[in-house]
């Protein structure tokens, strides 16, 4: 986690990286009141320290620099997903994409979604 949280303090929000025989896949993205997926300034998390056990002045932080004027109606979400190094990313995209339609609800509402392109 100390990994994801140094690459989001330097402004990204979708990190993939392997160590070892597993490769993790980490991905913050932000939603306005009515669950739609906000964009979010990869410049945002400079000069913000980075965030430690107990995070959520971090983010705090972050949606007021990305969201200055409607910070307290937007929400953060992040995903952390763990494989085995031999899955190919496209599979790793696609099985994460599968998890956050099963935990959010149908395709259309799943906010990762604009997070994969990196990723293909």
């Amino acid at each position: 986690m100390q990994q994801a949280r140094q690459h989001l303090k330097n402004g990204c929000f979708k990190v993939r990286w392997h160590q070892g025989a597993v490769q993790f896949s980490y991905y913050v993205w932000f939603e306005d009141g009515s669950g739609n997926p906000l964009p979010a300034d990869s410049s945002a998390g400079d000069l913000l320290t980075e965030p430690g056990i107990l995070a959520g002045d971090f983010y705090r932080a972050l949606k007021q620099k990305l969201f200055a004027e409607r910070a307290n109606s937007v929400m953060c979400y992040e995903l952390l997903c763990i494989h085995d190094s031999s899955v190919p990313a496209e599979v790793v995209a696609e099985q994460c994409q599968k998890l956050t339609t099963k935990l959010w609800g149908s395709p259309a509402s799943s906010p990762i979604s604009l997070l994969f392109n990196v990723l293909r």
